[in-house]
């Protein structure tokens, strides 16, 4: 599910939070080998008590949290990637 954070109503664009379970698409595999949906970007992970700044390696794992930014438009292909 993803839910909401916040909204910047003047790019048109949210921070969203999604926690991966073992079935996500995406568990496994690093950001590297995955085609964002145009105009999104993740910009943190969540792990335990832990903050990851993700980059091209970073690997999700189940029960990650992950916050991305993205507009609108996007919002929908990225729900079904994750």
């Amino acid at each position: 599910m993803m839910i909401p954070l916040l909204t910047l109503k003047a790019g048109d664009v949210e921070i969203v939070e999604v926690q991966l379970s073992r079935s996500s698409h995406i568990v496994k595999k690093k950001i590297k080998d995955l085609t964002l949906p145009p105009a999104s970007i993740f910009i943190a992970v969540i792990r335990g008590e832990e903050v990851i700044i993700p980059y091209g390696e970073t690997e999700f794992q189940p029960e990650d949290k992950v916050l991305a930014l993205v507009k609108r438009t996007s919002e929908p292909a990225l729900r079904e990637m994750l």
